[in-house]
């Protein structure tokens, strides 16, 4: 009897873990559309289309969300492919994840991307030939690349894991043990300072390196590249081993203070201009790991039950992704010839993004076997669609 209470406790357990994992992904994924509809009203103007009437506070509210949420999705990506790993084997990583990954990469591409490159070259915002070499090796990628990235990372994957697992399961009861015997919150300050230092790293051989920051293949670049993939092998290591994730889902006062101090000290020191980029590189990492772990705490603690809303939310945040991006553009188009204020504007395509890729999804990805599999990349049995074959844990992430 008690065990088979522990054994149905733990099912709970581990999918309550997913339905908070995939809210987190959801919100960071829909997090993007925020960031693009502000980018059109960015201060330094620097996006594919700019408003004539910036605002700051739009400029600061879209800097601080880039500060951790595309990072924070990668954090996520990494512990999806652990959990897949772990349920279908290693040898499933290549037929689930990349199904997930390079049929709605290439669909978009396809269907979206191309012609909307067509359109800004007719609009005058973009002067490459789409048949060409630069457009053919990486023009077309635009806000996809992180579909890219992924498809490279779950390729590392399939190769390493299974030695990786098999060693870290060796490894949990010592860090167990550690846990026991040192202060609250000293191994996220340790996994911290590993991340840290290979930031810092990563800054000061591109600094010596410019090509690091040259986009070389499919629209990003090698330090590009290598950022984000160290945020991807946070979320590997945290999937990897359960100590470490349940200390990551805890708030951790020491960790935020941390952040703070270098934030303070950031603003009052000054330095020469090599050791200034260090501290600054430095300070950033250390508060985008702090608000993705604040982030997880929060939404351990408050999105750890399945809901009716938050499962439809996350069915369709990959279609919202998706589609919001030449949507922001053309809407964009469309406050150009009003005369609102910019808040108005603001609100005007940010909901009408939202709200368009959203009807999209629900009206025709969702109700379509055909259009779920190219878009969403997962098999839908027919006309159901809210259930997938593949399982929950089969996440774009």
């Amino acid at each position: 009897m008690i065990n088979a209470f522990r054994e149905k406790q733990a099912v709970r357990s581990a999918k309550d873990r997913v339905f908070f994992l995939d809210s987190t992904r959801s919100v960071l994924m829909m997090m993007v559309v925020i960031v693009h509809s502000g980018a059109v009203f960015d201060v330094e103007g620097y996006w594919l289309v700019t408003a004539d009437n910036p605002r700051v506070w739009i400029t600061t509210l879209i800097e601080f969300i880039a500060l951790f949420d595309v990072e924070g999705f990668f954090v996520v990506s990494g512990i999806f492919t652990v959990m897949t790993a772990r349920r279908h084997g290693t040898e499933a990583l290549a037929e689930r994840r990349l199904k997930r990954l390079v049929v709605p990469l290439v669909t978009t591409a396809i269907v979206l991307n191309v012609p909307f490159s067509l359109f800004m070259r007719q609009q005058g915002l973009c002067d490459e030939p789409v048949i060409s070499l630069t457009y053919l090796t990486g023009g077309w990628v635009l806000h996809l690349w992180f579909l890219v990235n992924l498809v490279f990372y779950t390729m590392i994957m399939r190769a390493s894991l299974p030695v990786l697992l098999p060693l870290a399961e060796k490894l949990e009861p010592w860090l167990r043990l550690t846990q026991m015997k040192t202060p609250k919150g000293t191994r996220l300050i340790i996994l911290l300072s590993a991340v840290s230092l290979a930031q810092l790293a990563l800054v000061g051989i591109s600094h010596f390196t410019p090509v690091m920051y040259a986009e070389l293949f499919f629209g990003s670049s090698p330090y590009s590249f290598l950022h984000h993939f160290m945020f991807f092998l946070l979320g590997v290591t945290l999937g990897s081993f359960p100590s470490l994730w349940k200390s990551f889902t805890r708030a951790s006062a020491p960790l935020y203070a941390t952040a703070i101090v270098l934030v303070c000290l950031d603003v009052v020191i000054t330095a020469p201009f090599y050791l200034d980029i260090l501290v600054e590189n430095l300070m950033v990492v250390f508060v985008t790991f702090s608000l993705i772990q604040c982030l997880f705490a929060m939404f351990n603690k408050f999105l750890d039950r399945p809901s009716p809303v938050w499962q439809h939310l996350s069915g369709a945040s990959y279609s919202i992704y998706l589609l919001h991006h030449p949507l922001v553009v053309l809407l964009a188009f469309v406050i150009f010839r009003t005369s609102w204020p910019a808040e108005v504007e603001f609100a005007f395509v940010l909901g009408g993004a939202f709200t368009i890729s959203w009807l999209v999804h629900v009206l025709l990805i969702s109700r379509s076997p055909l259009l779920s599999f190219l878009f969403n990349g997962k098999s839908m049995k027919r006309g159901d669609g809210s259930k997938t074959v593949a399982g929950t844990q089969d996440k774009p992430a």
